[in-house]
């Protein structure tokens, strides 16, 4: 049995074939997309940080002298919300400053939280000899009478790729977060004011 062109069944098949041919195609395209976007990593994919104050001592010769040795420790936690990976940074810098003055750092350590899950771990930073000028000494002084005085935290952490599904695509990077800190959310020392 020879094909025509001009047989009506033939043009049925043809026609058939293409349409099945472009629906598949269709569905596949559609499904790689889909799992492209599922397990692409992004900025967005970045887990939720926090940061509260366990303690700080040395900030009491802010009053005394023009130089502190203040340590503060420091509670992170990390909240994973990713489906499919586990979230991981190598290292990380944590900087502790007040009016724009460097007061204590740290090193953030490695850490690798499974998906959809939290951990949380300990940052203790330290600052030796720092000046701080009588303008400085005095807004700490009346921030600290009023309740008001905060430190801010900046943490940058270093990750590198963990997409297990299409590792080629993933690239190392670096996250920065901030944080405000209360410096009386804590009883552990209190600043003398003269």
């Amino acid at each position: 049995m020879c094909f025509s062109a001009d047989d009506p069944s033939t043009m049925r098949f043809l026609y058939k074939a293409r349409t099945v041919l472009l629906c598949t195609l269709m569905v596949a395209t559609g499904s790689a997309l889909l799992l492209a976007a599922l397990f692409i990593p992004s900025i967005d994919d970045v887990p939720e940080y926090t940061v509260g104050l366990a303690a700080f001592r040395g900030l009491n010769n802010a009053t005394l002298g023009r130089t502190v040795s203040p340590a503060f420790d420091l509670t992170v936690h990390v909240e994973n919300r990713q489906f499919f990976e586990a979230w991981c940074h190598n290292h990380g810098e944590l900087v502790v400053s007040y009016a724009g003055v460097a007061l204590a750092w740290g090193r953030v350590p490695a850490l690798c939280v499974p998906r959809r899950s939290s951990a949380s771990f300990t940052v203790v930073t330290w600052g030796k000899g720092v000046y701080l000028s009588d303008e400085l000494r005095q807004r700490l002084t009346t921030e600290w009478r009023a309740g008001t005085a905060k430190a801010f935290v900046d943490m940058k952490l270093h990750y590198y790729p963990n997409n297990i599904f299409i590792p080629i695509v993933s690239r190392p990077g670096t996250v920065s977060i901030s944080h405000e800190l209360m410096l009386g959310d804590t009883r552990e020392i209190q600043i003398n004011v003269l």
